[in-house]
């Protein structure tokens, strides 16, 4: 904040200049100076490589006659799932097969941006967690239902739940535009709990609505290759 001033200057008359550095390079509230915008284009084209700036700020750029390029092909929205306004987010429902006459729970499923919203708003650290493993599984779980969210963005992915109505379910469904997907069991540890998730995944194999659903991801592995 005390150098506020002397960056904003330093972009108006020498944008570049503050492109120098290890990379990627990242440039907090980027539209407060929107040289900054096609000077970054134009040293992602003499570079010509990939994650040298990230941008935080506002997600499009601001209507400015200071910028004179729309950022196609060099610059690409990304995002920030841990550092959102939002501090809940809803995982959808997953249908497996659009013409399985098995009944699905539609409902979504709420979970934290950031498991750590909730461990503030209830109090609470490492010991208490320790000594309530319930608790503990819980948090974990928004934690990796957190991250495989990440992962599943980079893919073209999604991730959802899945609850029919005789009470199978899965933590998590990573499901792909391409049709494939993947079951996901979330446990803290514990033999126990390890192979109750196992049990759980296997009688989704053998679900009938899965296992259709199963068959026509392979064949569409085969019409792919």
């Amino acid at each position: 904040p005390s150098k506020k001033q002397q960056y904003l200057q330093m972009a108006d008359i020498n944008p570049s200049q503050l492109l120098k550095g290890e990379v990627p390079h990242l440039i907090d509230e980027w539209q407060l100076a929107p040289k900054l915008w096609d000077a970054v284009r134009f040293e992602v084209d003499q570079r010509d490589d990939f994650g040298q700036f990230i941008l935080t700020g506002f997600a499009v750029p601001p209507k400015s006659t200071q910028i004179s390029h729309t950022g196609t092909g060099r610059i690409t929205s990304l995002t920030m799932r841990t550092m959102s306004l939002f501090e809940s987010g809803d995982s959808d429902a997953w249908n497996p097969n659009l013409r399985s006459k098995t009944a699905i729970r539609s409902s979504d499923t709420r979970y934290f941006v950031d498991p750590s919203v909730a461990t503030a708003a209830l109090g609470i650290g490492p010991n208490d967690l320790i000594n309530d493993l319930s608790a503990a599984g819980l948090i974990f779980e928004n934690l990796c239902v957190r991250d495989l969210r990440i992962y599943a963005d980079s893919l073209d992915g999604k991730v959802y739940h899945y609850r029919d109505k005789n009470g199978l379910e899965c933590d998590a469904v990573m499901h792909l535009r391409n049709g494939r997907y993947g079951l996901i069991e979330i446990k803290l540890g514990g033999d126990e709990l390890i192979e109750e998730g196992a049990k759980n995944l296997l009688a989704l194999k053998d679900n009938e609505t899965i296992a259709m659903a199963i068959r026509d991801a392979m064949l569409k592995d085969k019409e792919n290759k």
